[in-house]
C-alpha cells in the first residue's frame, strides 16, 4: 500500500515536471515571435480566417499568410490543430507558477 502511494506520487511528479518542461519550451518559442506574429498567432489560434485577420490588422491577406507561416515555423507546429493545442496549453489555468 505504501509502495503504491510512493509510486503514484513519483509518477505524478514526473508528469508535473514534463508539463512544466513543455510549457517552458512553448513560452520560449512564443518569445521568438515578433509583435505582429504574436497578433497573428492569437487570431489564428482562435480560428479567425486570414481575410478577417488582415482586415482587423489593416494588412494584406498575403502578409497574414507570411506571418502565419513564420508562426508555424517558429512554434514548430506541424498543422493548425497542433498550433491551437499549443495556444490552449499556454492559456490553461494549470500553467501558473504555482502548479502543484
Amino acid at each position: 500500500m505504501l509502495r503504491d502511494r510512493i509510486a503514484s506520487a513519483l509518477d505524478a511528479d514526473v508528469a508535473r515536471r514534463e508539463r512544466r518542461r513543455r510549457l517552458a519550451e512553448l513560452r520560449a518559442r512564443t518569445a521568438t515571435l515578433s509583435p505582429r506574429e504574436s497578433e497573428v498567432f492569437e487570431r489564428v489560434a482562435t480560428g479567425q480566417a486570414n481575410k478577417a485577420i488582415a482586415i482587423d490588422l489593416g494588412i494584406s491577406e498575403r502578409t497574414v499568410e507570411i506571418h502565419r507561416s513564420r508562426v508555424m515555423k517558429k512554434m514548430k507546429a506541424n498543422n493548425l490543430a497542433e498550433l491551437v493545442r499549443m495556444k490552449v496549453s499556454l492559456d490553461a489555468r494549470w500553467n501558473t507558477v504555482n502548479d502543484p
